[in-house]
């Protein structure tokens, strides 16, 4: 992964996945494993300008998840990074059916009560209203499908083609626009 060059869409279905939470420290490690313990570079996530989610230890332990779900990163509380971290993985909505998502969240906080609060109803609105799994412990996901980040912080602003169908698709059928079909904004 290169934070300068926006990877090409690919998602990658694992069979037996092991999901890694993120434990406290600085490293931000956490992420997914094939069912032979190798590590899926894909489930790194772009966090800024050019840091990536570090790949954590394997697990020695998981619990289950049965069924098929779709893996959106890691969650933090604030909404741009939400925009840029976890969005960006739904993409495949498009293409498949999914029983949950699955999503990272950020060690530390009480990332479930933001995610009711300020999240969720914009997660649904793309989602179709699929629920999301919290991965706090590890987590043994029967089929679980990694997609490439769709677009992200600076030099992947600009999305991949696939990603910004998805939004303009899901936002176009969900949101009847209503009001002036001009207005004007201000930052002052």
């Amino acid at each position: 992964l290169d934070p300068r060059v926006l990877p090409e869409p690919h998602i990658e279905t694992v069979e037996q996945a092991i999901v890694a939470p993120m434990p406290p420290g600085r490293e931000l490690a956490c992420g997914v494993f094939r069912a032979d313990d190798s590590f899926v570079d894909a489930s790194r996530t772009l966090y800024s300008a050019n840091r990536f989610t570090s790949e954590p230890s394997l697990p020695e332990t998981a619990e289950h998840l049965p069924g098929r779900h779709l893996f959106i990163g890691i969650g933090r509380h604030h909404f741009g990074h939400f925009l840029l971290e976890c969005v960006p993985r739904l993409w495949p909505l498009a293409h498949g059916r999914y029983d949950g998502l699955v999503l990272i969240p950020m060690h530390g906080i009480d990332f479930g009560a933001v995610f009711q609060r300020r999240l969720k109803a914009f997660v649904d609105l793309l989602s179709d209203g699929l629920p999301v799994h919290f991965v706090e412990a590890p987590v043994r996901v029967d089929t679980l499908d990694v997609p490439t980040q769709g677009m992200g912080h600076r030099d992947w602003v600009t999305g991949t083609p696939e990603f910004r169908r998805f939004i303009r698709g899901r936002l176009q059928a969900n949101v009847a626009p209503k009001g002036d079909e001009k207005i004007y904004l201000s930052r002052s």
